[in-house]
C-alpha cells in the first residue's frame, strides 16, 4: 500500500512538471499582452496621409485584440503609415442594429498574412439607412 502511494506521488510530480513545461511553451509561443479574437469581417481602408481624396480600398479583418488588429490587403501597405479603417460591425451595439467601427491605426508589421496595426483610436457610429426622396414629376418644357 505504501509503495502505491509513493508511486502515485511520483506520478503526480511528473504530471505537474509536464503541465508546467506545456504552460511555459504556450507562454513562449504567444507573447501578446491581450487575447486575439478571430473576426473575419470585410472592411474599407485608406492611407491617412492628410489628403482628402485618398481612395478607399477593400480588405478583410482577420483578427483583433484590445490594442491591435490584423488585416488582409491586396497590396502592400507601407510600414509606419497610418490607416483609416471602416468595418461594418455585426449585431447590436447599444440597441442599434447596424453600426460601423471606425479605426485609426499605425502599421507595425507587414508579412504574408497581412498588415498588423496598433490601434490609435476607435469609434462606433450608427449607420443610418439611405434616404430616398421621391422623384418629382419632370416639368414638360415647351419646345420652340
Amino acid at each position: 500500500m505504501f509503495t502505491f502511494v509513493r508511486d502515485n506521488q511520483a506520478m503526480n510530480q511528473v504530471t505537474t512538471q509536464t503541465a508546467h513545461r506545456q504552460m511555459e511553451q504556450l507562454r513562449v509561443k504567444n507573447r501578446r499582452a491581450a487575447c486575439r479574437h478571430d473576426l473575419t469581417l470585410p472592411l474599407q481602408f485608406r492611407i491617412s496621409d492628410g489628403r482628402i481624396d485618398s481612395a478607399w480600398k477593400g480588405g478583410r479583418m482577420l483578427d483583433m485584440s484590445v490594442g491591435g488588429i490584423l488585416i488582409e490587403t491586396r497590396g502592400v501597405v507601407p510600414r509606419d503609415s497610418t490607416l483609416e479603417l471602416a468595418i461594418e460591425w455585426p449585431g447590436l451595439y447599444h440597441g442599434k442594429p447596424t453600426v460601423r467601427l471606425l479605426v485609426i491605426g499605425s502599421v507595425v508589421r507587414m508579412d504574408d498574412r497581412g498588415a498588423a496595426l496598433r490601434i490609435l483610436s476607435h469609434e462606433f457610429r450608427e449607420v443610418l439607412p439611405a434616404v430616398v426622396h421621391p422623384r418629382r414629376a419632370e416639368r414638360k418644357l415647351a419646345v420652340a
